[in-house]
């Protein structure tokens, strides 16, 4: 598992000058708020922070902050200016820090510049990208079941950057012109899987649906549904 543009939206975790879970009220330096995925896909996060305490009252003014970006071995890939001095978010893309991936660590921090050319650094909290979104995915080695139910496996592309990690993968099978009627609902889980083996399926028309799952890296999208036959019927 593994280990500029101004914009106005934000991504990170959570940092208090006190405890790390607390920072809603003030700070002595600007500091991390929270970190929210900003859209279904795996890069957007949005982070919000608080000013420090000198800057909202007044001790010191505000000229600009700097959201600084490092990845997962302290390098930093991007320092984003928002002049916008009441701004307290910013959503981090592949448009604003181009080198951003899926399923990776990065620490953010926004820094702090004042009018009397004087800055503090912020504090910096880690968040992470999640899981790409799984591709090519097709069934195949159908069966028929003694009982006159079917088994298949469905495959999936394995993403080169998933390889190594132990993941849970979600695969959810629907009948095909009414997906409220679930047919099945379960994960595989391990290091390298592209494949799942559902039985028990209906001997009729089906799609099915998979997607990467991490307790630390979040849920990835789910792949696009593939419509599937029984054997009998192809």
């Amino acid at each position: 598992m593994k280990s500029a543009q101004i914009v106005l939206s934000s991504i990170i975790g959570v940092l208090s000058v006190v405890a790390p879970s607390a920072a809603t009220q003030y700070s002595n330096v600007s500091n991390i708020d929270s970190t929210e995925a900003a859209s279904a896909k795996p890069v957007p996060t949005t982070v919000t922070w608080i000013a420090s305490e000198q800057a909202e009252d007044g001790t010191k003014t505000l000229d600009h902050f700097v959201v600084v970006v490092e990845d997962d071995a302290s390098a930093e890939i991007a320092a984003i200016t928002v002049t916008d001095t009441t701004a307290r978010s910013i959503t981090l893309t592949k448009s604003n820090v181009p080198d951003m991936k899926v399923y990776s660590t990065y620490t953010v921090r926004v820094d702090e510049y004042y009018t009397d050319e004087e800055s503090s650094e912020g504090f910096d909290d880690t968040f992470y990208t999640r899981p790409p979104k799984l591709k090519k995915v097709r069934v195949t080695d159908k069966a028929l079941e003694d009982d006159g139910d079917m088994t298949v496996t469905v495959k999936w592309r394995q993403p080169v950057n998933l390889r190594d990690s132990y993941l849970y993968y979600d695969y959810k099978v629907v009948y095909p012109n009414d997906e409220s009627r679930l047919v099945a609902d379960d994960y595989n889980w391990g290091s390298d899987i592209n494949s799942a083996t559902i039985a028990d399926l209906p001997t009729r028309s089906l799609k099915v649906k998979v997607r990467a799952r991490d307790d630390q890296y979040g849920t990835g999208q789910w792949s696009a549904w593939k419509k599937f036959n029984a054997p009998a019927t192809e």
